[in-house]
């Protein structure tokens, strides 16, 4: 081998370890980067099969303030089904599951131990009073009958204390004098014209989620609530409300995607005009996580969510 052969492959050899080197520092800074994004999507995850049974339910993570979900209903008659360990007597259950793409029909079903407290019908549960402690179940479905093998889904969860909760802090009708979300639940009172206000913190990439419960007291009378998310400037960036099917329909829930930055935002809360009652509460969650000060530390989850449409 002659003295320009052998410069020519320590020059590739040089080459390659430099390439490697390169490529070895790129995917860690990839992997960096998807750790960071991963931190803002704290309460995360994905479903894992089989979990079509009680005996088989997926356990949603203890000490997570809520939790947001991925699934498919692979099948026709699939069930998937979710579980929360020991919840405590007076606790309220705030669940959406949204599908992904066309054209899955969600429905909820709420279990407490082999009690049914939440029969099919709707696909959003608001503010569900958990009259017994024991484990909780969420079984999921697709209730079309539309002959697609697989549909998937986003699902979000909460389970609040009963006793943690906080009142709006009158006169909050502009972003100036808004009342911090500082509970997992917030209740408010809307009469007439009132606007109600309330200041959260959004982090970086997150996604947002709000569900409010419009009949509180359960009287058959629903307050219609008109929920719009605003942005730290107070300009509107989401508006869901619930067309005015009062008996039917005792939530409104904002569902969508936005990636936000860091700071300030806003829920603002009117009366609808069908409303036969004044009264409200709701919670909000961040990325899957509450944003409440006040966390419960015996529980899987936490409050309400209000997503952007």
């Amino acid at each position: 081998m002659d003295k320009a052969e052998r410069a020519r492959k320590l020059e590739w050899k040089g080459d390659f370890h430099v390439k490697r080197k390169i490529l070895i520092l790129t995917l860690f800074c990839i992997m960096i980067y998807l750790v960071f994004r991963a931190q803002s999507y704290a309460g995360m995850v994905w479903e894992i099969e089989p979990n079509d049974s009680t005996a088989s339910a997926q356990e949603l993570l203890t000490g997570l303030m809520g939790q947001y979900l991925y699934g498919d209903i692979n099948v026709e008659g699939d069930h998937d089904w979710y579980r929360i360990g020991n919840v405590s007597e007076q606790s309220l259950v705030f669940a959406y599951m949204n599908k992904f793409r066309e054209p899955i029909q969600p429905n909820i079903r709420v279990h407490v131990k082999t009690t049914m407290v939440v029969e099919w019908g709707y696909h959003v549960v608001a503010g569900q009073v958990i009259s017994e402690p024991g484990d909780l179940y969420f079984e999921l479905a697709d209730m079309g009958d539309n002959g697609i093998t697989r549909n998937s889904y986003y699902f979000s969860q909460v389970v609040v204390d009963g006793g943690d909760n906080n009142p709006e802090i009158e006169a909050n009708d502009d972003i100036t004098h808004a009342t911090p979300v500082s509970a997992g639940v917030m209740t408010g009172t809307c009469l007439g014209n009132d606007i109600d206000i309330f200041a959260f913190q959004g982090q970086k990439w997150a996604d947002i989620l709000v569900i409010t419960d419009n009949d509180p007291d359960r009287d058959g009378k629903c307050f219609q609530s008109r929920v719009t998310l605003l942005d730290a400037s107070g300009s509107e960036l989401a508006i869901h409300d619930n067309g005015g099917y009062l008996q039917q329909y005792n939530w409104t829930a904002t569902f969508g995607y936005i990636y936000l930055e860091a700071g300030t935002y806003y829920v603002k809360i009117t009366r609808g005009q069908y409303s036969e009652d004044d009264d409200y509460r709701f919670a909000v969650t961040v990325g899957g996580a509450a944003v409440a000060k006040k966390r419960v530390k015996k529980f899987n989850a936490a409050p309400i969510t209000l997503l952007l449409n």
